[in-house]
């Protein structure tokens, strides 16, 4: 059974990186989204009267976005606190339970008590920075729309030549 799953797997692996799977994904799926995507994008900036070949205009709903999704970011109101509490409260209770550890050993146990403290502390920290970026996109619907807004602009502006011919197409409609 094992045997056989391995064997999928790897099959399925193989499929997945060949050129015409991924030239299939791109223009199947990906391509009709992304362009049904642009053209809801137009059809709303057009709604106000925004005009998709002015960069600065474009620029200017991007930096706007962007401010916008800093009044939106629960965890900022979280931050200065958290530093308080870890300055005047873990950081004591951190040194007692430092001196605790190091009290009696000697070189070569104290060398690998700080390097397995060291990874403990950067398996920490990389968790709690995971955790706190998948909160903030998880339960603020806001944040994450602005995010989706700022893509959306920024793929108009990048791929203007596109943008431009879908607004001809909703123009002639």
């Amino acid at each position: 059974m094992l045997v056989i799953l391995l064997f999928c797997f790897i099959a399925f692996k193989v499929k997945r990186n060949k050129t015409e799977e991924q030239n299939r994904i791109i223009y199947e799926v990906i391509k009709p989204e992304a362009t049904k995507r642009m053209q809801q994008m137009i059809v709303l900036l057009k709604e106000f009267n925004i005009d998709i070949s002015d960069d600065q205009q474009l620029d200017r709903l991007i930096e706007r976005a962007k401010k916008e999704q800093i009044n939106y970011d629960v965890l900022l109101d979280l931050k200065a606190p958290s530093v308080s509490v870890a300055t005047y409260i873990l950081l004591p209770a951190l040194t007692l339970f430092l001196q605790r550890l190091f009290e009696k050993s000697g070189l070569m146990e104290m060398v690998q008590r700080i390097l397995l403290l060291l990874v403990l502390c950067g398996i920490a920290v990389v968790v709690i920075y995971s955790f706190s970026n998948i909160f903030k996109e998880l339960f603020n619907k806001d944040f994450r729309n602005l995010d989706c807004f700022i893509k959306d602009i920024e793929d108009i502006r990048d791929f203007h030549n596109k943008a431009f011919l879908i607004k001809q197409e909703i123009n002639g409609k």
